[in-house]
């Protein structure tokens, strides 16, 4: 009786086991990644957004190695970063200017010849939100925007924690 018992547990043990092994692992904003993982996560490339460096999270890699992702990642409206802790980040391709107005925005906008997919003012606290099709495009747009307009507060926005109710 006492070998069944043991021999149960351990049956009971790997079958266990086995099913968490065979659980795709969830990739979304604040989950921590090991240094193995992000190097076969990601690109070979770090980006760097303002004076911090992040890797990409390649979709269709994650996939293969069975991660599960969101619909909008998997899809490309938005993209998965790591930074340098670790942690998964998560971008709506968007660049949000601060301190001038929306037609000064615009102004550059056409100089400058970017096209964002969507443009969302908010004159009433003059700010602008520019949101781009590819992670690369706002990149670039966040770039070229900074340089273009040093009055303003040129922003890329990056979520690494969900919002949580009080």
């Amino acid at each position: 009786m006492k070998k069944l018992c043991s021999y149960l547990i351990a049956v009971s043990l790997l079958v266990v086991g086995s099913l968490a092994c065979a659980t795709p692992r969830v990739l979304g904003i604040g989950t921590p990644i090991v240094a193995k993982e992000v190097k076969s996560l990601t690109n070979e490339y770090p980006v760097s957004i303002g004076n911090q460096n992040y890797r990409v999270i390649e979709a269709k890699k994650a996939q293969k190695l069975g991660a599960n992702l969101s619909d909008d990642v998997r899809a490309g409206t938005n993209t998965l970063l790591v930074n340098s802790n670790g942690i998964v980040g998560l971008s709506k391709h968007e660049v949000v200017i601060t301190g001038l107005s929306e037609s000064q925005v615009q102004t550059a906008i056409d100089e400058l010849k970017l096209s964002p997919a969507n443009i969302k003012a908010m004159p009433h606290v003059n700010t602008t939100v520019l949101v781009f099709q590819k992670f690369s495009d706002a990149v670039a747009a966040r770039d070229a925007l900074s340089k273009a307009l040093p009055s303003a507060n040129v922003g890329f926005p990056i979520q690494f924690q969900r919002p949580r109710s009080r």
